[in-house]
């Protein structure tokens, strides 16, 4: 089958994202980019970068998506894909295209919960976990895909 020459990300399973059921989304928010350097996680693949979901970030003074950083909104990346062909998450992440690079964030507030295999590469899960911000609810969960992930419950 085709889908195992495609290239496969992390992903996201928004168990209850509070943010969505009350509305607080930043939508098609342009990602920082300067000196050839995005501001929040990247993967590379076959040549292209890709922004994965499940990546924490704020908003910088500007107004643009930065990586999360202690004393600012929590908001997950969650841009879903509008792929009608292949159905499964692990094949979608945003491509990268410099300054026209353009995300979707949801609020975390507190109770929101969500499992993702992608904080293993995101420093800013293990900053916000010390900062008291969100918790590992279940270190043995699976993404649907059968992939090994974590939850995460946002407590402050």
């Amino acid at each position: 089958m085709i889908t195992r020459y495609l290239p496969t990300f992390n992903q996201i399973e928004p168990e209850n994202l509070l943010g969505l059921t009350m509305g607080y989304v930043v939508a098609q928010q342009a990602v920082a980019f300067a000196d050839n350097t995005y501001s929040v996680p990247t993967v590379d693949r076959n040549g292209y970068k890709f922004i994965e979901n499940g990546i924490l970030c704020t908003l910088n003074n500007e107004g643009k998506v930065v990586a999360w950083e202690s004393g600012k909104p929590l908001f997950v990346h969650f841009t879903e894909e509008l792929n009608t062909i292949l159905t499964d998450r692990k094949y979608f992440a945003v491509e990268a295209k410099e300054d026209e690079t353009f995300l979707r964030l949801v609020a975390l507030v507190p109770g929101s919960i969500w499992t993702t295999n992608v904080a293993d590469a995101d420093p800013a899960y293990a900053a916000a976990i010390s900062a008291g911000k969100i918790a590992v609810l279940n270190s043995d969960a699976t993404l649907p895909d059968g992939r090994a992930a974590k939850t995460y419950i946002c407590i402050a």
